[in-house]
């Protein structure tokens, strides 16, 4: 075979994407704004038919605006006020992916199986925060005592999988 033993890639990416309105002095990062991202990329040939793959990314953490408030509405419902002078950041986005690949070939035949684990360092990267109300409400259907809380979404925490393929 004339493939490599060790093949492996390092990738460092920077960009800024951010918009400001007409009436606006400040710029705002949008909501896929990730500056700096780093990724390694590396396959090694244990055998002739068992590869491992090994994919490593770390980034900055996507923006979000705090809550600063909430505005009623008449019937059910409101709206929450953002702090859109102030954008924070999520903490950073890391992830481990693995994999084991084996192939048989006789011919025009093949035969591949695999174990793939996902974010094998089962880190918890957030996606995006739920805001919402907490309280409850009097008698006559008015607002009592509420509190504005939130909730980070995440995302594939540690997720193993196996495949299996056949060419004939």
């Amino acid at each position: 075979m004339g493939e490599s033993r060790l093949d492996a890639m390092l990738i460092y990416s920077y960009g800024i994407s951010e918009y400001r309105r007409k009436s606006e002095k400040n710029w705002k990062p949008f909501n896929f704004n990730r500056k700096h991202g780093l990724a390694f990329w590396g396959s090694m040939r244990l055998s002739d038919a068992v590869r491992c793959n090994v994919l490593y990314r770390y980034s900055s953490g996507l923006p979000f605006y705090d809550v600063i408030g909430y505005v009623d509405q008449a019937g059910p419902g409101g709206t929450f006020v953002k702090d859109m002078d102030r954008p924070d950041r999520f903490p950073a986005y890391q992830r481990l992916d693995v994999r084991l690949n084996y192939e048989h070939h006789s011919g025009n035949r093949s035969f591949a199986i695999y174990l793939d684990v996902t974010n094998l360092l089962n880190q918890k990267n957030i996606y995006d925060q739920v805001w919402y109300m907490k309280g409850s409400y009097t008698d006559e259907g008015e607002p009592g005592d509420r509190e504005i809380t939130s909730r980070s979404l995440f995302m594939l925490p540690f997720v193993p999988s196996f495949g299996l393929s056949f060419s004939f």
